[in-house]
């Protein structure tokens, strides 16, 4: 499936005298990235941008967040630098490389992070290889707020730390990274990002994009209320994904810490918080005065049941598998290090 979909791109084997292949998303971050690889001295003709299409579960016209038009904004991107741009069209690719494990995982009962397997098979994995193979790319660049250090290669955490986006490349190559340029991880973003976006000439409107947030076309919907056609929610997106895969969603208890009932969830899998997070249901859980907000603590995909709690839940401990070394040697157990478990957490 792989080679059939990059052999319909003829942009990864034509483009020559690529130096620096980057990618553009259409916000504000990929848009400054350009304009900082040239003030570092490339020109604008050895810089070849791309963008890759996403899947979405709607035609794009249906869809509020219309891929076609974040297409057109990465190209009026390019073309302002004098870049050439190359849509990628890989919805096929990622949704088997993000998406469908993404299901697989809420169907497991787990809280599955698709923007690090975006970058770790997409961005860092497919594209990549095909930047360094066929396009002999010298490096590649990305919008991330991240910064490389050189000798020995090192990742660090971005100059913002609102922003920080170390956590979604955990996963990723440490060789591809090493190859890798991450100019605005050196920035701030309210306070010099997007002053350069304006000094770079940026068009307005890609200047005045909201972060993304969640899946592109997700977790749109503000309230019950609203009922834009376009406009599409994660646990309906999760709903249609399980119909078409013959998944049984079915009505169940939301059990307290004492045990008691407090409600009834309509498909233990639409609810997609992780453990530990806050959460609300309608009715306040069938409590009289309640507010509808508890705590996830537990989830029983077999006997369909959902544990929710008045308090955060706390360990002193936490199991981790599956470690991927991002420096130059593995460190030696028992060893200290801070650790997250959720992006907008602090390291503890």
């Amino acid at each position: 499936m792989l080679e059939t979909a990059l052999k319909k791109e003829s942009p990864l084997l034509t483009a020559n005298n690529t130096i620096v292949a980057v990618l553009l998303s259409g916000g504000i971050d990929s848009a400054v990235m350009p304009g900082l690889l040239i003030k570092q001295g490339y020109k604008p003709e050895q810089i070849k941008a791309y963008r890759f299409k996403l899947w979405a579960p709607e035609p794009e016209d249906k869809t509020e967040c219309q891929e076609r038009q974040e297409m057109l904004d990465a190209k009026e991107v390019a073309d302002h630098y004098g870049i050439e741009f190359f849509p990628l069209y890989w919805e096929k690719l990622v949704y088997d490389k993000v998406f469908s494990p993404t299901f697989d995982g809420y169907f497991s009962g787990i809280t599955p992070n698709p923007d690090m397997w975006c970058n770790e098979f997409v961005k860092f994995g497919v594209f990549a290889d095909s930047a360094f193979g066929r396009l002999k790319a010298s490096f590649m660049a990305t919008g991330h707020h991240v910064r490389g250090r050189d000798n020995p290669f090192q990742l660090l955490v971005g100059k913002d730390p609102e922003k920080d986006q170390s956590y979604f490349l955990a996963t990723t190559k440490r060789e591809i990274l090493a190859r890798t340029h991450f100019p605005v991880g050196e920035y701030l973003k309210d306070d010099e990002v997007r002053k350069m976006a304006i000094d770079f000439g940026i068009p307005r409107r890609i200047q005045e994009k909201q972060s993304s947030r969640d899946w592109c076309f997700v977790a749109k919907r503000q309230s019950e209320k609203d009922n834009n056609p376009s406009k599409i929610s994660l646990d309906e997106l999760i709903y249609r994904e399980g119909m078409l895969r013959g998944v049984e969603f079915k009505a169940g208890q939301i059990i307290d810490e004492s045990g008691l009932e407090v409600g009834k969830h309509n498909g233990i899998m639409l609810y997609t918080a992780t453990i530990g997070q806050k959460i609300g249901f309608k009715n306040g859980f069938g409590v009289p005065g309640g507010n509808g907000r508890r705590y996830l603590v537990g989830k029983d995909i077999a006997k369909n049941l959902l544990y929710v709690g008045s308090f955060q839940p706390q360990a002193s401990e936490v199991r981790v598998s599956n470690f991927n070394w991002l420096v130059e040697e593995k460190p030696v157990f028992p060893f200290k290090c801070s650790g997250k478990i959720r992006t907008p957490q602090k390291a503890q």
